[in-house]
């Protein structure tokens, strides 16, 4: 049984899987120096946004949704037959456009995601844009990933299952 998960709200697209940390007006060059005098492996995930950066601290629950996004790209792409390479939580840095993250997971599909809210970016004229729609999965409803993770709260294997019936619908 495929359900569909309610529309998120305000109270839902507050970041809750996660610390917040927020220094403004840091500049470009006092970014990378932060960046750089800290390991590379550690918990914390940097963004660097024109003068504001926020370390953020993944908590269980973040984690958990991290995985099972992961999960759900990763059985799309092979019902798909696409090719998919994985880069992990690499960071970003895009000097001319003063910004720099950190992503849980990236990965280049075709030619190469907060606390509770999928937002998909697509490059459009050397700009990262949101949009509503994966330009990868114009076919899949953003609700069936909020309904891929309820269901996978219980029990990840039945919610694969159930991802894989409703494609193959």
């Amino acid at each position: 049984m495929v359900t569909t998960a309610p529309e998120p709200t305000a109270e839902l697209q507050k970041p809750i899987g996660e610390q917040r940390v927020v220094i403004r007006g840091l500049s470009w060059d006092a970014y990378l120096q932060i960046l750089n005098a800290l390991p590379q492996s550690r918990g914390s995930r940097l963004t660097y946004d024109d003068g504001v950066l926020e370390i953020t601290m993944p908590l269980e629950d973040h984690e958990f949704s991290g995985r099972l996004i992961e999960c759900f790209i990763r059985t799309l792409i092979e019902l798909m037959g696409m090719r998919m390479k994985t880069m992990g939580s690499t960071t970003l840095n895009y000097p001319n456009l003063k910004k720099g993250a950190e992503p849980d997971n990236a990965y280049y599909i075709q030619n190469q995601l907060n606390g509770k809210v999928w937002r998909i970016y697509q490059l459009q004229d050397g700009d990262y844009v949101e949009v509503e729609s994966s330009p990868t999965f114009p076919q899949v409803p953003k609700e069936r990933l909020y309904s891929f993770l309820e269901q996978a709260k219980d029990d990840e294997i039945a919610a694969m299952r159930s991802l894989r019936a409703w494609f193959e619908q």
